[in-house]
């Protein structure tokens, strides 16, 4: 199990049983999924709000387009939207073009100018 603190506050992660490990926690997948998926909610629920729509509720689902190996990474993620209320179909388009621009996903999908870079340093 390894534990994590960002921001003050504390994350516990863990490998899958089948990895001959606990499964006590989240794995690190599952946190990467659910970061994209509640960021592709918050850019969503921002919009229509400031847009003043009437989105009641919104759920993301991430699936894998591949098995997940262990230690493997998959070929893609699919993000499944679901929109409830009274929108129209030109704003449903809308929305699912702006959940396209949450953040984490441009983060996963390389586009940051410096990209990720780690560095030792002494306890």
């Amino acid at each position: 199990m390894t534990a994590a603190v960002e921001g003050g506050f504390s994350f516990t992660s863990d490998l899958a049983p089948t990895n001959g490990v606990g499964g006590t926690a989240p794995t690190p997948m599952d946190y990467a999924a659910a970061a994209v998926a509640m960021c592709t909610a918050t850019t969503v629920r921002l919009y229509a709000d400031r847009k003043q729509w009437s989105l009641t509720h919104i759920a993301v689902t991430v699936e894998p387009t591949t098995p997940l190996p262990h230690g493997r990474l998959p070929e893609g993620l699919r993000l499944l939207l679901r929109l409830e209320g009274p929108l129209s179909a030109e704003q449903k388009e809308r929305l699912l073009e702006i959940a396209g621009k949450c953040p984490v996903k441009q983060m996963m999908l390389g586009k940051m100018p410096q990209a990720i870079k780690t560095t030792l340093v002494d306890t």
